[in-house]
């Protein structure tokens, strides 16, 4: 798979990376049919008794329909889901043949079709009467070509002429033919194609290859021998269905080689190359009550049967395809698009999809060609920021928290002079909502190892914002942290990550150290048996997926605590928090939540402090593997205010500068818990509306409201944030608050 950048995105690149697309590749019934049907589109007029524009396929793809669903031997019925070896699960392959038989029964009008196209100047010649000639001729005279058949018998049909049919197969030719102009020469023989100077191009479409003239075709996959002459059907050893199939091919390949003087092979059944899995239902074979075929019900009995056979693994398991219904094809190519608007001009058609995804990569794991349209979308967003065109306001409060946690929220123990092993990263929100799980963590893997502790956000919200500049700006602090505990002659230490998206932040842009899950350290750490008695399903965060080691670890550790875990039957979807796209697609990311947390109705063992927080969130019980094995019991759904208050204590403790807990604000703020929940939901903090109170008289604004209460605003980061409240004794109760992108001055609010 190529790789994408957005800096310099082609549209051939983009063009490769999704052309392995399945999705809408011929039905592995269509793969072996020499006529390229597209059998599922077929297969549903039958269903629905559209007999007459299932006719039309037929004499679209086959040219001599009645002929070729008589006498084809059904190539496609070996490639049938429903048969071979799964014909006693699922009840056999389709009766493609006796449906098409069906058709032309059913068909009320079988009058061939008339073109209104101006007639072309150029004239040619086919060699040969037989099915594999008349193809050939039909096709071009309906493009208005000058035709002219040579057949050294009286008649045409050739080896048909001896079928017990023929005289269907005569009535069919004479119907196709009977508003053509062509010019059949019967009773004549070519005995060299020098005869034929003044045509063209000349076909050659005898029933053997002994009799072909000496021609042969340049190559496999062509019918074209070298100057103006082609050869199908016999002439090249084709069987009869083959060679119908090739009449069609050389139209197309004389017409282009006409126009162009390169033929084109015109392959006109490309190898699907897939058969996808499948769960239908057994339905056995329809067979005819009567001796001369299906009735219509009966063909529209045997046409349900029909498992539509497509590959639609990423529209069926990812919620963002499912919703907006869009292939992958169409979404490169709309991405592509995007890096090339240039203002004033607008053709941004993807933005809510670019910022719904999750970014967790399962759509290649479940694609049989490994597409990940998270890398597609992923282009998308960096190629919007580098253009300053990114919707900030859904990212900034993460990207806000990112600075707060490599900043004022950063701890470590690199100022205890030990040069350590390994340094234990349990990333921003381990420690945010389990503080004391860190803590004992570290605890533990210190008896054993000689480990620091580092407390920092590896940059995924920058990542998911698209802001390449303001992650490499937190990688490379944390690169310098991390000197810090190298200050001897030992190797650097190993990165030791509890959150698996931390560990793919740090393996891609830390690739000089090496990583390893909390989980696979604490294995040999000798846990005690926790006193759990019910049991968990273990949730895998979609970073884990191919991770199988950290997998395998968790397990061991929930085994060797004696906690009865089961497995889920899916494992490393995404929560929901992947990508943040909370605010840009709230009713996704709803579906999303709602979805996962529907996997089991057992507690959710989960080993990501963010799936735990949005599940929480959703009033699932979960709780994190270390808190399972190692006994804390901490809050479960800490507010932001909260914390952050966990990571300053973290940062007393643990800080080498000897930071305090910060004291409480002079500013009280009273609030109702109901309306400080929906709020926290909103991600609206105390501190925020703290600073807004504060700030607004000097920064923002205040207006007094009709029932005593004042109404305040003031910027923060790109959002302008609004708080109403009142004073009350000497504190300030907080009554509403909300925030919206549209910035004004003071004069505009007023």
């Amino acid at each position: 798979m190529p790789k994408l950048d957005y800096l310099a995105l082609t549209k051939e690149q983009v063009a490769e990376y999704t052309a392995l697309c399945r999705n809408g590749a011929p039905a592995p019934c269509s793969a072996p049919c020499p006529f390229g049907l597209e059998v599922r589109t077929f297969i549903d007029k039958c269903e629905n008794g559209k007999w007459k524009p299932a006719y039309k396929l037929m004499r679209s793809a086959f040219v001599f329909p009645q002929l070729v669903s008589k006498l084809c031997p059904g190539y496609c019925k070996n490639a049938c889901v429903r048969g071979g070896k799964n014909t006693a699960r699922l009840g056999g392959s389709i009766e493609l043949g006796a449906l098409e038989r069906a058709v032309c029964t059913f068909v009320p009008d079988k009058k061939s079709e008339s073109f209104a196209l101006p007639p072309k100047q150029e004239k040619i010649a086919v060699i040969g009467a037989g099915a594999a000639g008349l193809s050939a001729a039909l096709c071009l005279v309906n493009k208005k070509f000058g035709v002219t058949v040579f057949e050294q018998n009286d008649g045409w049909g050739g080896g048909l002429r001896e079928n017990a049919d023929f005289a269907v197969f005569d009535g069919e030719f004479t119907e196709s033919f009977s508003k053509t102009d062509v010019e059949f020469r019967f009773s004549e023989r070519i005995t060299d194609t020098a005869q034929l100077a003044g045509y063209n191009a000349v076909i050659i479409a005898t029933e053997s290859p002994d009799a072909a003239f000496g021609k042969t075709p340049v190559s496999e996959d062509s019918l074209w021998c070298g100057g103006k002459h082609f050869t199908v059907g016999g002439a090249r050893g084709a069987d009869t269905m083959h060679g119908i199939a090739d009449g069609r091919r050389a139209a197309l390949a004389v017409e282009t080689w006409l126009q162009t003087g390169t033929p084109s092979p015109h392959v006109l059944s490309p190898n699907a190359g897939h058969t996808p899995d499948t769960d239908g239902a057994a339905c056995p074979q329809v067979t005819p009550a009567g001796v001369g075929g299906y009735t219509q019900e009966e063909a529209v009995r045997e046409a349900s049967r029909c498992l539509q056979c497509d590959c639609s693994n990423c529209m069926k398991s990812c919620e963002l395809l499912r919703t907006y219904k869009k292939l992958p094809q169409p979404i490169a190519t709309e991405v592509f698009s995007d890096t090339r608007v240039t203002p004033p001009f607008s053709a941004h058609t993807i933005t809510r999809e670019t910022y719904s995804c999750n970014e967790c990569g399962f759509c290649a794991g479940i694609c049989p060609e490994c597409i990940n349209m998270g890398e597609v979308f992923d282009i998308s967003r960096r190629a919007r920021f580098s253009k300053g065109e990114n919707l900030a306001a859904i990212h900034d409060f993460w990207l806000r928290e990112m600075d707060f946690h490599v900043g004022e929220g950063l701890y470590s123990t690199a100022d205890s002079g030990e040069n350590c092993e390994y340094v234990f990263f349990p990333g921003c929100q381990l420690g945010a909502y389990l503080p004391e799980t860190v803590k004992k963590t570290y605890e533990l893997l210190s008896k054993k190892y000689s480990v620091g502790l580092l407390g920092a956000c590896c940059g995924a919200p920058a990542h998911w914002a698209g802001d390449d500049d303001r992650r490499d700006l937190v990688i490379a602090e944390l690169r310098r942290q991390i000197a810090r505990f190298n200050a001897g002659e030992r190797q650097a230490p190993k990165l030791v990550f509890a959150c698996s998206t931390c560990g793919k932040m740090l393996k891609k842009h830390l690739p000089e150290l090496e990583t390893v899950s909390v989980y696979e350290l604490l294995t040999a750490c000798g846990l005690e048996s926790a006193d759990i008695s019910e049991e968990w399903a273990v949730f895998d965060p979609c970073a884990a997926r191919e991770d199988e080691n950290t997998q395998a670890a968790v397990r061991k550790l929930l085994g060797a605590a004696g906690v009865s875990a089961q497995e889920l039957p899916e494992k490393g979807r995404c929560c929901g928090y992947g990508g943040l796209i909370r605010l840009a697609n709230p009713e996704l990311y709803g579906e999303v939540t709602k979805n996962r947390v529907g996997l089991s109705d057992a507690p959710f063992a989960v080993y990501c402090a963010n799936c735990r927080s949005v599940f929480a969130d959703e009033g699932k019980p979960a709780r994190h593997v270390l808190e399972l094995v190692l006994g804390t019991h901490e809050e479960i759904k800490p507010k932001i205010d909260d914390r952050r208050k966990n990571v300053l204590a973290l940062c007393a403790e643990f800080d080498g500068e000897g930071r305090q807990v910060p004291k409480e604000e002079a500013l009280r703020l009273i609030i109702d818990n109901d309306l400080y929940e929906r709020l926290d939901r909103d991600l609206i903090s105390l501190e925020d509306m703290r600073f807004v109170i504060e700030n607004s008289p000097e920064k923002g604004g205040v207006f007094e409201t009709a029932d005593g209460s004042r109404l305040c605003y003031c910027e923060i980061g790109v959002l302008v944030y609004w708080v109403r409240y009142a004073e009350r004794g000497g504190a300030v109760e907080i009554l509403d608050a909300y925030y919206h992108r549209m910035k004004f001055g003071q004069e505009d609010a007023k």
